[in-house]
Formats: C-alpha cells, sequence, structure tokens
C-alpha cells in the first residue's frame, strides 16, 4: 500500500519525489508526533551534516536506520478503529515497504543537502533541501529524539511538496485499508476518515488513473466525490497535479480550493510557483518562493530562484543581489549562475555573461562553452566581440576534472 502511494505522488515533476513533508501543524489540522525530549542544538546539526555527507555517498541505509518506522507506524494508529491483528499486520507490511521507499526516494535525489535545525516552533526538527535530476526541489524536515548510545530516532517527517506529517500518511493509509475490508470502520469516524472509509474502492480508482497518468479520468472521478471527501489532504494534492495537465481552469479551481482549506500551506507554493512563473506572472511566483523559504528557514536555491523571478518582474537590482548571495554563499549550486546569466543575457551585457561563464568553469562540473554554442539565448553573446574573446581564449574547465557535484539542469540552459 505505500508502495503504491509512493508511485501515484512521484507520478509527474512537480509532485517531486513525494514521501515525507512538513507544515505548521495547527493551521493544517495535522499534529506531528513530537519527540518525548528534544536533542541538544550542537548534537542535532552533527546529525545534519552527517545524514547529508552519507546520503552523498549513497549510504542511505544508515539514515533510514535511525527511523524505527515501526513505532512511528503504531503511535500513528493510536484510537483508530480495527483489529489489533489486522492493525499489527499492516504496521508490519508498512514499516518494510516504507523503509525501502525512502531509500528508493534519497538515492533519487541528485544532491541532498542539510539547511539546518529549524527553530522557529516547538516541533523544531532537521530541514533537507532535496533536488532532483530535472532541476525540480522538494524539502524535509525529520523529528528528531535521543537515543541511547548518543544514536537519535526519528519521531516524524513532513515532506513540504506533499503538505502532511508521515504519521498522517500512514493513518491515511490504514484507513483506505480498513474500507477494503468493509465500511463498518466508518460508523466510529467522522468527516474525512470516515469517507474515506466508506469510498475506499472510489479512491483506489482515483489512486489507479494517477499511477497510469490518465489525469482527464482522475478529475471527472475527483468531481464526484462527495465534498466532504473532496477536502481530503491527499486527494486534493493529486487533483492539483493531475489539474495541470488537464485545463488552465481546472488548475485554478484545485489551487483556490487547496488555499482555501489549508491557508498558509507551503506546500501549494512549491506545486505552483513554477506554473505563474510559465505564465510570466512573475511577481506572484517570487511571493511564493519567499513564503517557502520563510517556512523552512534560509535556503539560498530558493532565494536565486526568487532573485530570477524578480528580475524578470523589472526589480533587476534586488534579483541581482539575491543571485550574487547565493552563488558567494553555496559557490557549488547552479541556480544563482542560472539567475545571474538570465539577468545578463536579458540585458545583453556581454562583459558580464563572460564574466559568469567563467565562475561557472570554476565552480561546477560543466562546460561553459559547450552551453553557449548549444542555446540560442547566446547568439548576440557570441556575435559581440566580448563572446567570441571569450570563446577564442578556451577558459580552463577545472570543475570538470572534479567528482560531478549534481546532474541538474546546467545555468544558462533556457528556462521559466
Amino acid at each position: 500500500m505505500m508502495a503504491r502511494k509512493n508511485l501515484v505522488l512521484e507520478c509527474g515533476r512537480l509532485c517531486l519525489a513525494v514521501l515525507l513533508a512538513t507544515a505548521a501543524g495547527v493551521v493544517m489540522g495535522q499534529q506531528p508526533i513530537l519527540p518525548t525530549a528534544p536533542v541538544a542544538s550542537g548534537a542535532a546539526e552533527r546529525v545534519g551534516a552527517e545524514w547529508e555527507l552519507l546520503v552523498r555517498k549513497g549510504e542511505v541505509t544508515a539514515v533510514t536506520s535511525r527511523m524505527d518506522l515501526r513505532l512511528l507506524a503504531e503511535k500513528a494508529l493510536a484510537g483508530l478503529p480495527g483489529e489489533e491483528q489486522e492493525r499489527q499486520e499492516f504496521v508490519s507490511q508498512y514499516a518494510k515497504g516504507a523503509t525501502a521507499s525512502i531509500q528508493h526516494v534519497l538515492k533519487g535525489f541528485t544532491t541532498y543537502r542539510f539547511l539546518g535545525v529549524v527553530r522557529t516552533n516547538g516541533a523544531g526538527g532537521l530541514v533537507f533541501r532535496g533536488l532532483l535530476p530535472d532541476g525540480a526541489v522538494n524539502y524535509h524536515r525529520y523529528l528528531i529524539e535521543p537515543k541511547s548510545g548518543g544514536e537519535v530516532a526519528v519521531t516524524d517527517v513532513f515532506v513540504v511538496s506533499q503538505g502532511e506529517w508521515l504519521s498522517s500518511t500512514i493513518r491515511w493509509l490504514y484507513l483506505l485499508s480498513e474500507g477494503k475490508r468493509g465500511p463498518g470502520a466508518a460508523a466510529k469516524l467522522q468527516g474525512a476518515p470516515a469517507e474515506l472509509v466508506r469510498q475506499a474502492a472510489t479512491v483506489e480508482r482515483l489512486l489507479g488513473f494517477m499511477q497510469q497518468r490518465k489525469y482527464l479520468e482522475f478529475v471527472d472521478a475527483y468531481r464526484g466525490l462527495p465534498e466532504t471527501l473532496k477536502e481530503d489532504r491527499t486527494l486534493l494534492q493529486m487533483e492539483l497535479v493531475a489539474s495541470l495537465a488537464v485545463e488552465p481552469l481546472e488548475f485554478g479551481l484545485a489551487s483556490k480550493a487547496w488555499a482555501k482549506r489549508y491557508p498558509g500551506d507551503p506546500g501549494l507554493d512549491l506545486v505552483t510557483f513554477e506554473k505563474l512563473a510559465v505564465r510570466g506572472e512573475h511577481e506572484r511566483s517570487a511571493a511564493a518562493l519567499e513564503r517557502i523559504e520563510q517556512f523552512i528557514g534560509n535556503d539560498l536555491h530558493l532565494r536565486a530562484l526568487r532573485g530570477a523571478q524578480l528580475a524578470r518582474a523589472g526589480q533587476v537590482a534586488i534579483g541581482r543581489q539575491l543571485a550574487m548571495e547565493a552563488v558567494r554563499a553555496e559557490p557549488e549550486l547552479a541556480t544563482g549562475y542560472d539567475a545571474l546569466l538570465g539577468i545578463a543575457i536579458r540585458a545583453k551585457e556581454f562583459k558580464e555573461i563572460a564574466r559568469i561563464l567563467d565562475l561557472v568553469s570554476d565552480h561546477l562540473p560543466v562546460d561553459p562553452r559547450e552551453i553557449v554554442q548549444t542555446q540560442p539565448q547566446y547568439v548576440e553573446f557570441l556575435a559581440a566581440p566580448e563572446g567570441r574573446t571569450w570563446l577564442a581564449k578556451k577558459p580552463d574547465v577545472r570543475a570538470i576534472r572534479q567528482a560531478p557535484l549534481t546532474n541538474a539542469p546546467a545555468p544558462g540552459v533556457a528556462r521559466p
């Protein structure tokens, strides 16, 4: 069951390898499973840095070994109806499948960077940024508690693009499995959980549409759901993703429904900021990116993206400043160079383009000469004296001889 939901939620770029996430529990109507005791700040920082290194080396089992998913599942299901034997069977199957799924998700990221410890609310947590090969991004927050021997355990996780705690996902999957056994459990529930049990067969059909990327069929079936179930967090997220492939009107309706039901949800901004940019709504896209950064804490990737959108909206000086902050503080991150190149290309600042391309050759495992000779936006640069001089000097691409940091799209490649 867990694998099935993961496949559904990973079915398109904007799903962004959804498995985990974090938003304000009070705002979202969700409460995470909080640690029984806090981990000291310095110790938490060391754990985050260690996990980043482990994922970079491909040792994801060392990370998932810190996650007692069986205990998490047992706590998540407390108070829900069902036979104890069936509950334990679900917990065992979930823990096994979820461990493999999380490992798969972590291996899929080209970079997984520890951003720091959240201190803006009582839940806290370690925040990571994950970039996918196509340049898409997601953010995970892990709540941790100390164990004996200096180890830590994960008590709950939140994936921003999905917008719910892992404990909530577990409850959703369990109720769906209960519904497949019959509607009896619905009598002990209210609202969307009760409807999920009663409509389990219909929800299974919706999941099948998403797996098969039959987005029009999904949208049509979603329209026929009871109003209470239409507000279910998981189904509403799928409706938004499916509506992207159907028509702008459907996407707009799904976005408004999400914003009304879950105000302040950063998951909506993460799913929609790129769509806004493609539609030319650059100020709205920048505002969405700023809200995401305010939620997760400082992130240079989001800052550079926001700079690019502000520059396109006419706020060039601010946009350039934000992109420069990213380049200076995280020189191995391609996003800052990409934003700076876009600004310089539109302004026909050929000397500046050459300077940024030299920085790219110094810090990233890509050959900027190949980029300028294959991307149409560099035609005027190559025709200008600065471009001809830059190409003729054959810059030494030092970073290309280093181990690749990411295989995400190279900076300077055309994008919104």
